[in-house]
C-alpha cells in the first residue's frame, strides 16, 4: 500500500498551510479517489461531539471495511473525526469499538463478480485519466 506522506509522526502541511495528521499513512489520495462519492461525502460530514458522532463512526466503518482493511479503516476514521470535539482516548476506544462492531456487518456487493468487474473497470479508467 502506498503511503500518502514519507514523515510518520510529523505533522504535515497542505499548500493552504492546514495541518494533516500521520494518520492517513495507511491510505494513499488514489485510494480515496476510488470510493464511492457518497462514502467520501460522508467521510467529510463528521457530526460535533454530542450531534451523532457514535452512529457517523458506526455507518462509515462499515462502509469503509469493504474497501480498506481495519487498521487502515481506524486511521482515515481518527483522522476525519479528529476536530469533532471528542476527547482523543474516547475517540480512539469508540472508533476501535465500532470497528470490530461493524466488520461481521461490514457493506458486501450481492454479486462479487460483478463488483469486482466494475472496480477494475474505475481503477482502469483512473489509470487512463493519468496517461
Amino acid at each position: 500500500m502506498k503511503n500518502l506522506y514519507t514523515h510518520l509522526g510529523e505533522t504535515q502541511r497542505d499548500s493552504l498551510g492546514g495541518e494533516f495528521s500521520h494518520a492517513l499513512t495507511a491510505v494513499s489520495t488514489e485510494e480515496l479517489s476510488r470510493l464511492p462519492l457518497f462514502l467520501r461525502e460522508l467521510l467529510d460530514s463528521c457530526p460535533i461531539a454530542g450531534k451523532g458522532v457514535h452512529k457517523w463512526i458506526s455507518r462509515v466503518a462499515r462502509h469503509l471495511l469493504a474497501h480498506f482493511n481495519q487498521q487502515a479503516t481506524f486511521e482515515l476514521i481518527e483522522a476525519k473525526a479528529a476536530g469533532c470535539g471528542r476527547p482523543l482516548e474516547k475517540l480512539e476506544r469508540e472508533i476501535a469499538s465500532q470497528i470490530r462492531n461493524a466488520f461481521p456487518h461490514r457493506w458486501q456487493p450481492k454479486y462479487p463478480h460483478a463488483f469486482a468487474r466494475y472496480r477494475a473497470r474505475i481503477i482502469r479508467r483512473a489509470q487512463e485519466a493519468v496517461r
